[in-house]
Order: C-alpha cells, then sequence, then structure tokens
C-alpha cells in the first residue's frame, strides 16, 4: 500500500471511530422531562408560591421537580413552573395527568414541551376544567 494511501485510511477510520463513539454517546443519554406548565389554582390555596404546595404536587412523583418561574400578576392562583425529571417524555405525561387531576388545580396547561417534540394542540378537555389547556 503507498504511504499517500495508508495515510488517507487511518484518516477515514478515526473520522468513523469518531462519529461512532459520539453516536453511541448520544444515544446513551437517558431521556428527561423538561417542560413549562401554567398551573390555575383554586382560589381557595391559601398560598401558591408554597413550596410545599408545589412539592405536594408531585408527591406520587420521586425524582420530579416543579420550579416556580413567576406567579400571575393579575391572578394569584396562576403559576408558571417547570416541571423536570427523568424521561421518557411519556412519563413526564403521566405526571402533568396526575397533578390535573389534583382538586387544587383547576388547570395545567402545557407551554413547551421537551426539546425535539412537537407541541401538542390545544384541548379543552384534556386540561379538566373547559379552562383550555393543551393535550398530552
Amino acid at each position: 500500500m503507498a504511504p499517500g494511501a495508508a495515510a488517507t485510511l487511518i484518516g477515514i477510520l478515526e473520522v468513523l471511530v469518531l462519529t461512532a463513539t459520539g453516536s453511541a454517546a448520544h444515544a446513551a443519554t437517558p431521556a428527561t422531562c423538561d417542560m413549562r406548565l401554567r398551573v390555575a389554582l383554586t382560589p381557595d390555596v391559601p398560598n401558591p408560591r408554597d413550596a410545599g404546595l408545589l412539592n405536594s404536587l408531585l408527591s406520587e412523583h420521586p425524582g420530579y421537580w416543579l420550579t416556580l418561574q413567576r406567579q400571575d400578576l393579575d391572578n394569584a392562583s396562576v403559576l408558571v413552573v417547570d416541571l423536570t425529571g427523568p424521561g421518557p417524555e411519556d412519563n413526564c405525561k403521566g405526571v402533568v395527568k396526575a397533578m390535573r387531576k389534583d382538586a387544587r388545580v383547576w388547570s395545567v396547561e402545557v407551554q413547551r414541551h421537551p426539546a425535539g417534540t412537537a407541541d401538542a394542540a390545544p384541548d379543552a378537555a384534556a386540561a379538566g376544567t373547559g379552562v383550555g389547556g393543551y393535550s398530552l
């Protein structure tokens, strides 16, 4: 084999190894849940910003977190939170579904889905209140 051909072959093999290694590392990355939610609580919730309340909404889902981003200035019962935790997306959907069933929750709207997924279409019935929401 000519010296130039050997160098070319080595270069090609290096590219293939790097590409395969990068693909394997990407495939090994576990899916995560990362959603922005608009949560409307019932008016009888005394302190919607209470960390204990946010934690209790996820009591059946260890490993998931709600991080308060902001409270609606016009309606103190409406919060924007980030839901994070282990994936895959079906697990995220299950957490949102459970939150919608909580008696203190009036509605949950998904405002942002995990990266790489399509936004859901509006569906008022999915929120469980007829107030409007996004189906999951």
